[in-house]
């Protein structure tokens, strides 16, 4: 009886941890992202460095200027896991059509994960782009603006 109960708790405490949620990724303070977005009605080109001890490095590329901002090493964490679970390394390389007219951003991220690189290069309205490379983007604009 006793051996029972002891194989009951153990296997209900295996189910208990195997339900609770992904733990975000321990990023430390190297480069995470570098996320590019250029285009638009006015012309922007902007550069983010974004670093997985949530400090991102702003550059206006047509003043000419930089910035340091904070985001919590959480939402990096956070904007990784998304990314990693909706296939960002399995992704093409690009989705930019041969006419890249007229006034959309093209947007170029890079994502340094497990010793692995990857750009991947779309354009608003893009064809053929996956749906989990729109919630990225969602996200990653998202969390920006949030700083910006």
């Amino acid at each position: 009886m006793r051996f029972g109960f002891i194989a009951m708790a153990a296997t209900f405490a295996t189910l208990l941890l195997a339900c609770q949620p992904a733990t975000p990724p321990s990023l430390g303070g190297d480069l995470v992202l570098e996320y590019h977005r250029s285009g638009g009605f006015v012309g922007s080109d902007e550069q983010w460095l974004i670093y997985g001890d949530g400090r991102v490095v702003y550059r206006d590329l047509i003043a000419e200027t930089e910035e340091e901002i904070r985001v919590s090493a959480d939402a990096v964490a956070d904007l990784v896991a998304l990314m990693e679970s909706e296939g960002f390394f399995s992704f093409q390389d690009s989705y930019l059509p041969d006419d890249t007219c007229c006034d959309r951003f093209i947007y170029e991220i890079t994502l340094h994960y497990q010793g692995q690189s990857k750009t991947v290069t779309t354009i608003d309205a893009a064809e053929g782009e996956p749906e989990g490379l729109g919630r990225i983007l969602a996200e990653l604009n998202r969390l920006l603006g949030e700083i910006m």
